[in-house]
């Protein structure tokens, strides 16, 4: 082969070698730029998704904030509302008491009107006092004492014959407490159990076991009881009852309620039976009197002797 065509040879290989780069490097390029395309795309998809999810993180951050505003809102309305309630039940409150302050000023005024006229008649009274102490000091000493005794004659002959009539009426009705105290005791020792219903009173006991502590030993509680009381006390096979006759109901109701206290106290004894009925004389007493006072001011008496 001569040298020329090994030159061709070459060359030809040479251009072909050439081109061959060229067509890998073309490749080469236009992969890289598929590659770098293609994270660009992926890296502006990835963007887009970031932006996505921050944008609906935010809204949902908005929808928070906006609810949690509203809870505010409508917290701070309540509070308001009850600010306004308590403003409200303040000037109520403020209102009574400037209302029960002018009553009470009123009656104030009332009273000092009252005061201020009492006043003046205690002046017109005193000046008479003392035009009477000046007539009667020009007077002689016997004709003193005649007005004297004629003014008191003159101005309490009533309240004196209310008091005669009073120590009247006292003394009677000693007498007549004392004679029913008499006819009762002899009606209660001698009078038979045909009235039963009306000269007897139930007292209710827990259980038959106290039958035997209010009987006693030989006796001795009940008969101290009947003897204190002035009554009858009958024990019988009545269960869970104790039964006390006389003809004078307060001295049952004065043995009831000692033998009531004796029960609760549990200490059944002859002495303190008579401690027991003395104590409820004198409530029953107190009882009577306030009964009597009650009466008395609801039927319009005033000023009774106790």
């Amino acid at each position: 082969m001569s040298t020329l065509a090994v030159i061709g040879v070459v060359s030809a290989s040479i251009a072909a070698g050439f081109f061959a780069g060229y067509i890998v490097r073309q490749m080469i390029v236009r992969n890289r730029k598929n590659s770098i395309e293609a994270k660009l795309q992926k890296h502006v998809d990835d963007s887009k998704q970031e932006a996505k999810e921050i944008l609906l993180d935010a809204k949902n951050k908005a929808i928070k904030i906006v609810d949690e505003s509203r809870n505010e809102v409508k917290e701070w309305e309540m509070q308001v509302r009850k600010m306004e309630e308590r403003v409200q039940s303040r000037e109520g409150f403020i209102d009574k008491k400037l209302n029960d302050l002018e009553a009470k000023q009123k009656e104030a005024e009332e009273r000092i009107e009252k005061v201020t006229a009492m006043r003046a008649d205690l002046e017109a009274t005193k000046e008479k006092i003392i035009k009477e102490f000046e007539r009667v000091a020009k007077l002689t000493t016997e004709e003193a004492q005649a007005e004297l005794m004629r003014k008191i004659e003159r101005e309490h002959s009533e309240d004196m014959m209310q008091k005669l009539r009073k120590l009247e009426g006292v003394g009677m009705e000693d007498l007549e407490r004392r004679a029913k105290n008499i006819l009762a005791t002899t009606i209660q020792r001698l009078a038979t159990s045909t009235t039963s219903e009306v000269t007897t009173t139930i007292v209710a006991i827990p259980n038959d076991d106290v039958k035997g502590k209010i009987i006693g030993r030989e006796g001795r509680n009940i008969r101290a009881l009947e003897r204190a009381a002035g009554v009858e006390v009958i024990v019988d096979d009545t269960p869970g009852a104790i039964v006390i006759s006389g003809f004078d109901p307060v001295r049952r109701q004065i043995a009831k309620a000692a033998l009531d206290a004796l029960i609760a106290d549990g200490r059944i004894q002859p002495a303190r039976i008579e401690e027991m009925v003395a104590k409820s004389k004198t409530d029953i007493d107190k009882q009577i009197k306030a009964a009597g006072e009650a009466a008395a001011y609801e039927a319009g008496i005033f000023n009774l002797d106790p």
